[in-house]
């Protein structure tokens, strides 16, 4: 696997990768996430069509995608420490349409935060 370290000019770092997800596997994802629908009544940073803070719950469809980035990111992060290892706070999904847009945010008090694409 081969990660791509950007570094910015904020004492961020971002850190991307292709994780080998097949399409079929991402087409039964954005599949979910249509029927889905939008399950936040009112976020104020995303104006958008957004599942749950845990999509996990909402439907299985995401644990095997969910586990594998959970395993890329302790395996970026493996030097650190051999005790080191995430845990998963929050995952939802996001369907943009058009005049959607998510506001300039943090992800505080986390220290890590991923996005996977199902589809751009």
């Amino acid at each position: 696997m081969v990660f791509h370290k950007n570094h910015l000019n904020a004492p961020t770092q971002v850190i991307t990768t292709q994780l080998g997800i097949p399409q079929s596997y991402k087409q039964q994802c954005i599949r979910e996430t249509y029927k889905i629908g939008n399950s936040i009544a009112k976020n104020l940073k995303v104006r958008a069509i957004m599942s749950t803070y845990f999509i996990w719950k909402q439907t299985p469809i995401f644990n095997k995608l969910l586990d594998k980035i959970v395993d890329v990111h302790n395996h970026i992060f493996s030097d650190l420490s051999n005790d080191f290892s995430i845990r998963l706070h929050n995952a939802w999904s996001v369907i943009y349409k058009k005049n959607h847009q998510t506001l300039p945010h943090n992800h505080i008090p986390s220290v890590n935060s991923f996005i996977y694409y199902l589809q751009t």
